[in-house]
């Protein structure tokens, strides 16, 4: 998603924006283009509740 779409969807939730995505990048949970213009979701494996190990 672009980063205006990204920042809209962060707007329903904190104020300020621009500090939870970067919090995000640097936390690994978003990444982005070199440019900051396109932002994804890093999927990551899911992880069984029951036994605590990785699924997938």
């Amino acid at each position: 998603m672009s980063e205006r779409e990204l920042g809209i969807r962060l707007a329903l939730v904190v104020d300020d924006v621009v500090t939870l995505r970067r919090y995000l990048v640097d936390a690994g949970l978003v990444s982005r283009t070199p440019d900051g213009a396109v932002y994804q979701v890093v999927q990551r494996p899911a992880v069984s509740a029951a036994s605590g190990t990785l699924e997938g």
